[in-house]
């Protein structure tokens, strides 16, 4: 299954990213493929954005934990924990590393192929908030990315339910 997935996905990460559609494919053929490693845990950041093109609630909001954790333990404000976790940078990073671990040629290392990447996506998650479903009770109520609001390096809007203690 994994090499027939692999198969389908090559073509759409050897030709450029003009559609929103194709943003949504690769990431939903990528989700499968992570869906059948054993260290899918090494790539949290590309998981998270996997799942947000493709749903409005997170099934496991393990990364919300992480941040959860990270904040209570570094004393960081969660605008920069959530810098730190969910960067695009970091999504590209992974992306590649994943990619090169499949041995799927990988355009993400080229500056013109990931910003084409990038601003489809970013698109398609503009559209809609993600919400962790009901079995996380954290602070963390909604992510949604907004166009002119910007951190330092990603442009996140997280509301909070309770402030940090």
């Amino acid at each position: 299954m994994k090499n027939e997935i692999k198969e389908k996905l090559k073509p759409f990460l050897s030709t450029p990213v003009k559609k929103e559609c194709t943003v949504v494919y690769i990431l939903a053929e990528i989700r499968k493929l992570l869906e059948q490693m054993d260290n899918k845990s090494n790539f949290l950041i590309l998981e998270f954005y996997c799942s947000w093109v493709l749903h409005a609630k997170m099934n496991d909001p393990i990364l919300l934990k992480k941040i959860e954790e990270e904040k209570k333990e570094s004393g960081k404000t969660i605008e920069v924990v959530m810098e730190e976790f969910v960067s695009l940078s970091k999504l590209r990073r992974e992306l590649i590393q994943f990619l090169s671990q499949q041995n799927l040629g990988n355009r993400f290392e080229e500056d013109k192929y990931w910003e084409e990447f990038k601003s489809k996506m970013r698109s398609i998650i503009s559209e809609c908030p993600l919400m962790p479903n009901d079995s996380y009770s954290g602070p963390i109520k909604k992510i949604c990315y907004q166009k002119n609001f910007k951190y330092e390096n990603i442009n996140y809007g997280v509301q909070i339910s309770e402030v940090w203690s």
